[in-house]
């Protein structure tokens, strides 16, 4: 089926303790669906059937619509990702149900990662998974490369629709790394040090370098509630 991203009609829902579901009823991330880039026309062509779960206005009306690709955008103060439904609606994604992270782990890291590079080019490596472990606190196992590696093909496309992305100069280091993942031994180690270096005073200090050349600035007060998506409903001033 062929379509525009003007065909997209009506206003986006936000959909908030979302899943997603094959004909099967088996989990599936949402990544396996073909990505919008652009509004040229664009064919979608599905091995099988995904659904989407979850809940609209602010918890009170259910959804389940099959659904046919989605897309990420990068340009406001938090990532937004959206999903198209068979009969053309955006929906925007909030939180997720809690036993659904683990499936979608990997594309919400490399989003909010994206979204981190492009708005601060200048961020280190350092500065950037303390700030993405800030945000996925919850997770027992912290953001690291290797959620990168396995949506390494995602970033590469990404970057040739988004050329403010080659500023950062660690996504471009990574990018030229061949693909590999560390070691469970490995990681550990790597997630204590940054552990401990998520304590406040060193990371004020990193902090603070890492955005000197800032006009606005940012401040540590500013990171510690941040989270990967906005939640908002339907009917909020950012919310359409």
């Amino acid at each position: 089926m062929a379509y525009t991203d003007d065909e997209a009609e009506g206003l986006a829902e936000f959909v908030s303790n979302y899943f997603f579901e094959d004909d099967d009823m088996e989990p599936i991330s949402f990544a396996v669906l073909p990505i919008i880039w652009n509004t040229n026309e664009t064919t979608c062509s599905l091995e099988k059937q995904i659904f989407i779960r979850g809940t609209t206005d602010d918890g009170l009306q259910s959804i389940y619509k099959p659904v046919k690709a989605w897309k990420f955008d990068l340009s406001g103060e938090k990532p937004e990702i959206s999903v198209l439904s068979k009969d053309n609606n955006w929906m925007t994604l909030q939180k997720p149900r809690k036993s659904f992270e683990t499936e979608i782990r990997t594309v919400l890291i490399t989003v909010n990662f994206l979204h981190l590079v492009k708005k601060t080019p200048q961020l280190n490596e350092k500065v950037i998974w303390n700030k993405l472990s800030r945000i996925f606190s919850s997770y027992e196992v912290r953001p690291s490369e290797n959620d990168l590696v396995d949506c390494k093909a995602m970033i590469e496309e990404a970057i040739k629709h988004d050329e403010q992305l080659t500023k950062s100069e660690y996504l471009m280091i990574f990018l030229g790394k061949k693909p590999q993942k560390r070691k469970r031994t490995d990681e550990d180690a790597l997630n204590k040090e940054r552990r401990d270096f998520i304590d406040d005073n060193d990371y004020a200090d990193d902090a603070e370098n890492a955005f000197d050349e800032l006009e606005d600035g940012s401040s540590e007060e500013e990171d510690s509630d941040e989270e990967p998506f906005d939640s908002v409903c339907c009917i909020c001033d950012n919310g359409g």
